[in-house]
């Protein structure tokens, strides 16, 4: 389910959330790996005079099953894996009608989880754009 809204000029928020009952077809278990809700938005400031733009996604989710450590087919407290929050920022900004130049960060809270989720940490980038 999504939706947004333009709350204010040049802005724009946009909101989701995600229920996923993945489950398995034979025994009706939930599967691992898999976070049964999150959350999602994006706000989104796209200044059109000065050519600027800046978005910021936060995302949640609730956590999920990682491991069967006792092979019982089911997901116990201790197998899974925390909820999460992840922010990401970015900057562009139009240098030509048909060029930009962006800069972000994600992950900025650096949320690895090194335990259960493989994601990288804190990630700085920047980037051109030529389109034509």
């Amino acid at each position: 389910m999504n939706g947004g809204i333009k709350p204010i000029p040049y802005t724009t928020l946009e909101l989701g959330y995600i229920n996923l009952s993945a489950r398995n077809e034979k025994t009706g278990a939930q599967l691992f790996n898999r976070s049964r809700n999150a959350v999602k938005s994006k706000l989104t400031w796209d200044y059109t005079p000065l050519g600027l733009n800046f978005t910021t996604r936060v995302r949640w989710d609730e956590g999920f099953g990682a491991v069967d450590s006792n092979r019982n087919g089911r997901i116990q407290p201790n197998e899974k894996a925390d909820p999460t929050v992840q922010i990401d920022l970015r900057l562009a900004k139009e240098l030509w009608k048909h060029a930009s130049v962006n800069f972000g960060i994600d992950n900025l809270l650096d949320d690895t989880q090194a335990t259960f989720r493989r994601t990288p940490g804190r990630i700085f980038y920047g980037g051109f754009t030529v389109k034509y």
